[in-house]
């Protein structure tokens, strides 16, 4: 990726949510013309795409403060799905509440585990595949249920990310200046992985 400025990291952001807002409202016609595995795909991917703020935050806030940019990193990182569904895993933990015995780290660990086989159903919701298990279609591996539960968590993560895009507001927003060093530190931790 070549650099881009501060404006353009905010117009990807807003084109980022709207996309994402848009996959859900095709996922949602789909689910209810029962459509089922294609339902999970575009709940799935605008997941993904979500998952892509916190990066955009992470870049523009570098930008501002005056660090260094790894452009090469980032594009990776925008293009890689799992890189994507771990930012996912990591929010959710950063969401979750704190518990005594440990419980929430290992839920989080766990759930770091499950990337693979998250980016697997993915693809199995497109792709007709053959296995050990013979030949499996989409409609094999996603169910009313597995469709319903993702649409759903789709549609729970797009609404946490409409109301932090409000909180984050602009990068530049001095009104957000108490807020930008822990906005910076908690979203380049995300980035970075560093959660757990």
């Amino acid at each position: 990726m070549n650099p881009i400025s501060v404006e353009q990291i905010e117009e990807a952001r807003l084109k980022i949510l709207a996309n994402a807002q848009s996959l859900l409202v095709e996922a949602e016609l789909l689910f209810q013309h029962h459509h089922l595995a294609r339902t999970y795909t575009l709940a799935h991917l605008a997941c993904e795409e979500l998952a892509k703020l916190p990066m955009l935050v992470t870049i523009g806030k570098k930008l501002v403060l005056g660090y260094a940019v790894d452009w090469k990193k980032l594009n990776r990182r925008f293009r890689n799905h799992s890189a994507k569904i771990n930012n996912l895993h990591t929010l959710d933990y950063m969401c979750s509440e704190i518990q005594t015995d440990d419980s929430d780290v290992n839920d989080y660990y766990q759930a770091l585990s499950s990337t693979a086989s998250m980016n697997d159903r993915k693809n199995h919701s497109l792709y007709v595949g053959i296995s050990d298990l013979g030949v499996v279609a989409p409609a094999d591996v996603i169910n009313l249920q597995i469709a319903e539960a993702m649409l759903n968590n789709a549609k729970s993560r797009l609404y946490q990310f409409e109301q932090a895009e409000k909180i984050v507001g602009k990068i530049t927003d001095a009104a957000n200046s108490d807020f930008d060093i822990v906005a910076f530190e908690m979203f380049d931790r995300i980035e970075k992985g560093e959660f757990g």
